[in-house]
């Protein structure tokens, strides 16, 4: 299938594959950073070369937005469903 790449976060939340977007405060687990952003994918799909259907970046929404365009070709119908 083919999506357009999201270019804001408000684009990326409302990916038509994007199930949830976050951020939780780590205290500097993550590289002396202490926010790190989170994505899961809709139930039944993932990212084939992690598998899993979870993403993490640190520490922009940018930096979220750019790994999850990247990611994109990959992710795939999860076979295990």
């Amino acid at each position: 299938m083919k999506y357009a790449k999201p270019r804001t976060l408000k684009q990326l939340k409302n990916h038509p594959l994007v199930e949830d977007v976050w951020k939780e405060g780590q205290s500097g687990i993550f590289d002396d950073y202490d926010e790190v952003y989170w994505l899961t994918l809709k139930s039944g799909w993932w990212f084939a070369g992690e598998q899993q259907a979870l993403l993490q970046t640190i520490p922009t929404t940018k930096d979220l937005i750019e790994s999850f365009n990247y990611a994109m070709n990959w992710i795939e119908k999860d076979p295990r469903d």
